[in-house]
């Protein structure tokens, strides 16, 4: 009696590894999270990227206009020029990425012994799929960048 039910057990073992009918869900299942953390991971990515280049774009035409205004400096306080390129910048870089103004800072700096008027921007940019992973919720992008003033 004992040999029939070994038989019968090495039988149904042999039938039992030839079975795949639940490898490829098994499988999937293993893969979805990293899938999803991949498309998840380059949509931020993107966001990010996105964000850079409107900022950099509104900085360079910031420093371009702060160039061109005869008193560009912030010290003590800005000047009516320095004031409307940061103003312009900063409503660039909201209008552009729909970043909240109180996560864009933008400060001018000038050099007047050498004539170089520069334009300094950093911008928070709120990670949205992020919610659980702690200490990437928010990525800062910084973009600085300088012009010879133009006088006349």
């Amino acid at each position: 009696m004992k040999v029939a039910s070994a038989s019968v057990r090495q039988s149904l073992d042999r039938e039992f590894a030839r079975d795949e009918d639940g490898a490829a869900l098994l499988e999937f299942a293993i893969i979805l999270p990293i899938l999803i953390t991949l498309c998840f991971g380059s949509v931020e990515i993107g966001r990010v990227l996105f964000a850079y280049a409107a900022v950099e774009s509104a900085v360079r035409g910031g420093v371009r206009y702060l160039a061109q205004v005869p008193s560009p400096s912030c010290v003590p306080t800005c000047s009516w020029g320095a004031s409307r390129a940061v103003d312009m910048t900063r409503h660039q870089i909201a209008f552009n990425t729909g970043i909240l103004a109180t996560s864009i800072r933008v400060r001018p700096t000038t050099d007047d012994r050498s004539g170089i008027v520069a334009l300094d921007a950093e911008v928070d940019v709120a990670l949205m799929f992020s919610g659980g992973i702690g200490r990437f919720k928010v990525w800062t992008v910084r973009v600085s960048r300088q012009e010879q003033k133009i006088e006349g």
